[in-house]
């Protein structure tokens, strides 16, 4: 299966309801749930300078 940012948008906006996203990278426990917005282009999630410091965000 096929997922793009844009198709499940278009499907959270039909049915009135939001995006949102749990990344977790593997080998770690840290998640992190983030809510899409409409207006997303992109979404992605990173480290920082170490493992215990994990990030997402959407543009």
């Amino acid at each position: 299966m096929a997922w793009t940012l844009s198709d499940s948008q278009n499907y959270a906006k039909a049915h009135n309801t939001a995006v949102s996203l749990v990344c977790q990278y593997q080998g770690t426990a840290k998640k992190i749930t983030l809510k899409v917005p409409a207006s997303a282009k992109k979404c992605m999630a990173w480290f920082g300078d170490t493992k215990n410091d994990f990030y997402a965000g959407c543009e």
